[in-house]
């Protein structure tokens, strides 16, 4: 068995899947960005990419918009 001393050396990754959450867009946005049309503007989520390290147990619950593949899972984690 390995014995890990480093922060991130040794992750793992996952998808959650929940109840869809609905964020105005205006909460995402700084107040000097004007949205442009007519009505609500929001973004619902119904899915965490759930990144923790193993010897930390420090997580990152990421939201997402749409499925995700590798490609992109690899672009969100480079962040």
């Amino acid at each position: 068995m390995n014995v890990l001393t480093q922060s991130w050396e040794s992750i793992a990754m996952d998808f959650l899947s929940m109840e869809p959450v609905t964020i105005s867009c205006s909460e995402l946005i700084s107040d000097n960005h004007k949205l442009k049309g007519e009505g609500s503007h929001n973004i619902s989520f119904d899915k965490l990419l759930v990144i923790s390290c193993r010897h930390t147990d420090f997580t990152f619950l990421i939201p997402n918009i749409k499925e995700l593949n590798a490609k992109d899972v690899i672009d969100i984690f480079e962040k």
